[in-house]
């Protein structure tokens, strides 16, 4: 946190830049999912998961290259392409399973896939929240 200047920030600019770096991630997953559709109908389900893949690759890169020197831009354009990737791959993945596997386990399948899905979420909102206090 001190290496980006968050201490520094008054109460109202520091939830304002956490709030802009968490809705980024969703505006891009949102915006991902729009995408897919139309990248999935056009260039098919497996090349799109490729090229979402590689976008969410590209974007977790560019968090990881920020710091203070480079400021929160590469956070914030990361979190962005990130999004993207995710939104249309997790629109494209269950899709993907069910045209792939064999009829008798499809549902199993994708059952598990959202499984996961929602275990992450727990994992994910139990260690913030624990992290919080």
């Amino acid at each position: 946190m001190a290496e980006f200047g968050f201490k520094e920030m008054s109460t109202h600019e520091l939830s304002t830049t956490k709030e802009t770096i968490v809705s980024l991630y969703q505006a891009g997953a949102f915006f991902g999912s729009l995408f897919a559709y139309v990248s999935a109908y056009f260039l098919g389900r497996k090349k799109s998961l490729m090229i979402f893949s590689v976008l969410f690759i590209l974007g977790a890169g560019l968090m990881l290259g920020a710091n203070g020197d480079r400021g929160l831009g590469l956070i914030l354009g990361g979190r962005v392409l990130a999004g993207i990737g995710v939104g249309a791959c997790s629109m494209i993945v269950p899709i993907y399973i069910s045209e792939i596997s064999p009829p008798a386990v499809r549902g199993r399948l994708v059952g598990i896939y959202e499984l996961g899905w929602q275990v992450g979420g727990l994992v994910g909102f139990v260690s913030s929240s624990h992290h919080r206090s």
